[in-house]
Formats: structure tokens, sequence, C-alpha cells
């Protein structure tokens, strides 16, 4: 799979998962310690560099395993 497709595709789940809890990407920024314009980045797939910190945070927020949050970026 390419990286920019790859990128798409988590941006996307991580949309997918923030809008399914009903939370805000402020909430989820907050959360990850990280900005609000940081956290948009990785929902628009713009830059994921710097999310490989974060996944674990991330599933725990969500209540779920890592292949679970990756199932549907295959």
């Amino acid at each position: 799979m390419a990286n920019q497709e790859f990128k798409s595709k988590v941006g996307k789940r991580l949309k997918e998962m923030r809008t399914a809890f009903g939370y805000t990407q402020k909430y989820l920024a907050q959360q990850l310690r990280v900005s609000v314009s940081t956290y948009r980045n990785w929902e628009l797939g713009v830059s994921i560099s710097n999310i490989n910190n974060y996944y674990i945070l991330v599933v725990k927020i969500y209540k779920m395993t890592l292949q679970d949050f990756f199932a549907p970026c295959r």
C-alpha cells in the first residue's frame, strides 16, 4: 500500500472513531497532549509521521486493540 493511501486510511479511521464516540478534535488533542492542528492533520492524512508515538493512547481511549483499529486500514 502506498504511503499516501495509508495516511488517508488512518485519517479516515481516526475521524470515524472520533465521530462514533461523539468526541471533538479539541477533546482528543487534549487527551493526546498534541495541538488541535496536529490532530486535525492526522485526520486529514496530511501528516501522520509523529502519530506512531500515539497509537497506544488512541486505542486506549477507544478501548480497542491496535489490530481492531487498523483492520479497516488494510
